[in-house]
């Protein structure tokens, strides 16, 4: 990860949200953006939830997995699947990019729903020009 660095949230309407940061906010890493303030905002790639779940798991335990996934679905942001556009998005990406494959959805994901995305993975910064990105540099 690097610098965490936020935007003036005011100003976007909807951002998608890369298993990083959600890692980085149920682990209390500093710094991190207070989604819980931005619940509103979130748009949720399913890949995003599914990464989050296993680092927690591996770092904390399965009940602390299991709370965190309350809370994201207490929070009443939408859960984006992969469509048919975001399945072919995310191949072009991954083989144009070299992305791992749970990237390179979250990837697609941003780019098919129009979405900036939100994530402290510089594995992203090479997209900057087809994907609005906040939170690294």
């Amino acid at each position: 990860m690097n610098a965490k660095s936020h935007p003036d949230w005011s100003r976007i309407p909807r951002v998608a949200v890369d298993s990083s940061v959600l890692a980085a906010f149920f682990l209390d890493e500093p710094g991190v953006a207070p989604l819980e303030h931005l619940k509103h905002k979130l748009q949720l790639p399913f890949v995003s939830i599914c990464e989050l779940l296993y680092i927690v798991t591996r770092k904390k335990n399965r009940a602390y997995a299991d709370q965190c996934f309350g809370l994201i679905k207490s929070w009443g942001a939408p859960i984006l699947h992969s469509t048919e556009e975001s399945i072919l998005a995310a191949s072009r990406l991954k083989s144009q990019y070299g992305l791992g494959l749970g990237d390179a959805f979250i990837a697609a994901t941003s780019l098919c729903f129009r979405l900036p995305l939100l994530t402290y993975d510089t594995d992203y910064l090479p997209l900057a020009k087809e994907i609005q990105l906040f939170g690294v540099e």
